[in-house]
């Protein structure tokens, strides 16, 4: 017998990662899915490991998103990133204001 603990999937990013409630419920944050094509910006808080992959966590102060993480961020622990993801692909801009991209 399997029991599943409470969680969703989230809508845009392919594969669809599996966010457990308890995420939302440890930060006190929103969850906000990236959607594909959009920007999504925060302060580059942790890498978060699920079943679909590595994924890096963007605070913006009143939720947080989830997006594919890459090599290049993990030197930027707690700084503030943006990132597009388009499908599978993310390309991340370093900072608040339109900077190089990278990745």
């Amino acid at each position: 017998m399997t029991s599943r603990v409470g969680c969703r999937r989230i809508p845009s990013i392919s594969p669809k990662p599996i966010v457990p409630i308890e995420r939302t419920k440890r930060t006190g944050l929103e969850y906000r899915a990236a959607v594909d094509g959009q920007r999504v910006a925060g302060t580059y808080r942790r890498s978060v490991m699920l079943a679909s992959g590595r994924f890096a966590m963007l605070d913006d102060g009143v939720g947080f998103s989830l997006v594919p993480w890459r090599p290049v961020i993990a030197p930027r622990l707690g700084q503030a990133l943006s990132a597009v993801v388009r499908g599978a692909d993310v390309s991340w801009t370093l900072g608040r204001q339109r900077g190089p991209v990278v990745g």
